[in-house]
């Protein structure tokens, strides 16, 4: 039987000093850890959980196997009814525990870093941490006190899709590793 975890974001804060929006958010999903880091790490499939990204395609030189390393996601992204093009690259993987991506699109840059840990004394909740940092550039950083807390939103409303998402895959079964699976 399936038992559902409730996902809720423990921790968010956001700084606003010029050019830059700090957002830190967590939350815990019932699954194998593996499971968990494959799916929210490969940012691949980004437009499937963060509604502020209508398009996400792996540049064609990273179309060879598996999500890794110095790999390439453009996306389709709206900011403010805009849509601009936003490139993340995969700078750092450390599987099944930590991945770090760098973005830029033609108003910001960004780092995003995804953590991975099992919960103290459980097997399968898995606690997820993602903080991101957003620098606004040229002259979009002297409308970081506007936009900061808008990005802060965004990066939160993001979080949560992700959550979302793998609640569902938790719920429907996707989130089991092998070995749990076989023991059925």
């Amino acid at each position: 039987s399936i038992q559902r975890v409730q996902a809720t974001a423990v921790s968010t804060s956001n700084d606003y000093s010029l050019g830059n929006s700090l957002s830190e958010n967590s939350f815990e999903v019932k699954g194998d850890i593996e499971k968990v880091f494959q799916y929210a790490a490969d940012f691949s499939h980004i437009d499937r959980w963060d509604s502020g990204t209508t398009d996400a395609k792996l540049r064609e030189s990273s179309k060879r196997g598996a999500f890794k390393v110095g790999d390439t996601v453009s996306l389709m992204t709206v900011l403010l009814g805009v849509k601009t093009v936003t490139v993340y690259q995969l700078l750092e993987m450390e599987g099944p525990n930590k991945a770090v991506f760098f973005g830029i699109s033609r108003f910001h840059e960004s780092t995003d870093v995804l953590t991975f840990t099992r919960k103290p004394g459980s097997e399968d909740i898995v606690q997820v941490n993602y903080t991101t940092k957003i620098e606004l550039v040229r002259w979009y950083k002297y409308f970081q006190f506007f936009l900061g807390f808008l990005m802060g939103n965004l990066a939160q409303e993001a979080v949560e899709g992700l959550q979302e998402k793998l609640q569902q895959m938790q719920e429907q079964g996707k989130l089991v590793s092998e070995k749990a699976s076989a023991a059925r």
